[in-house]
C-alpha cells in the first residue's frame, strides 16, 4: 500500500534499454524499495500500448503517442533527433549531401504501420516531399536496430533517432541532413486511471529528460 513492495513491469523500445534515465529509476527504486522486482520487457510502441491498458504492462517507454489517447498519460524522458543512415559504399559513391532531395535515387527502409502510426505517417510526408517514391522501398523491418542491420547490408537508407549512432553497426555512415523536420521523444507511459503506489515511486525516481545523476 505504501509503495515499498511488489513488482513492476516495464516496456521499453527496442534499442532503448541503455537510456541512462531507466537505469537509474530503477537502481534508485531497488535502494528505496528493495523488496521490489521490475521485470523490463523489449517491445514496439503500440504493442507496449495496448499491454498497459490491458494490464499487461504498468507502463512503457514509448515514442510518438497520440495526444488523443485519454487512457493513457506519460512523461517525457529523453530527448532525440532524426538523422539520414546510409550504407557507406554508397556514402562514398555520392559525394556530399545536403538534404534529402539529394537522396532521390536511393531506396529507404521502412518498418510496418501498424507499429507505429503516426511516426510511419510523418516519416511519408517527408519522403514524398523530397521527391523520394517509396513504390519499393528498400525493404522493411519491425524495430530500428534491425532497420540499421539492413542499412548495413546495403539495402537502403533508413532515417534513425540520432542516439543511435554509438549503437550502430559497421558500414553504416550517419548524416545530419535538411529535410529531416522530425523529433524523437521518448515518454514514460501508464494508464490514466493507474493508482499503484509502487509505480507512482517509480515514476518519480526518473531525472528530468536530459539530465543524469
Amino acid at each position: 500500500a505504501n509503495g515499498k513492495a511488489g513488482s513492476l513491469r516495464i516496456g521499453v523500445m527496442p534499442g532503448y534499454s541503455w537510456l541512462p534515465g531507466l537505469g537509474q529509476a530503477i537502481a534508485a527504486l531497488s535502494r528505496a524499495s528493495p523488496h521490489t522486482d521490475v521485470l523490463v520487457e523489449s517491445g514496439l510502441s503500440a504493442w507496449q500500448l495496448d499491454a498497459i491498458k490491458r494490464h499487461e504492462l504498468d507502463a512503457g517507454v514509448v515514442a510518438w503517442r497520440s495526444p488523443l489517447d485519454s487512457e493513457v498519460e506519460g512523461m517525457k524522458i529523453y530527448e532525440d533527433r532524426m538523422v539520414l543512415a546510409m550504407p557507406a559504399a554508397a556514402a562514398r559513391g555520392m559525394g556530399r549531401i545536403r538534404s534529402l532531395e539529394d537522396l532521390a535515387g536511393q531506396k529507404f527502409i521502412l518498418f510496418p504501420r501498424a507499429g507505429s502510426p503516426s511516426h510511419y505517417d510523418a516519416l511519408v510526408r517527408i519522403l514524398k516531399d523530397a521527391g523520394i517514391p517509396l513504390a519499393r522501398p528498400g525493404a522493411a523491418a519491425t524495430d530500428l536496430p534491425t532497420i540499421l542491420g539492413l542499412v548495413s547490408a546495403g539495402l537502403g537508407c533508413a532515417i534513425i533517432p540520432d542516439s543511435f549512432r554509438k549503437h550502430g553497426p559497421a558500414g553504416v555512415v550517419f548524416k545530419e541532413i535538411g529535410g529531416i523536420d522530425l523529433s524523437f521523444d521518448l515518454e514514460l507511459v501508464w494508464r490514466a486511471d493507474q493508482r499503484d503506489p509502487l509505480l507512482a515511486s517509480f515514476v518519480r525516481m526518473f531525472p528530468p529528460p536530459g539530465k543524469t545523476y
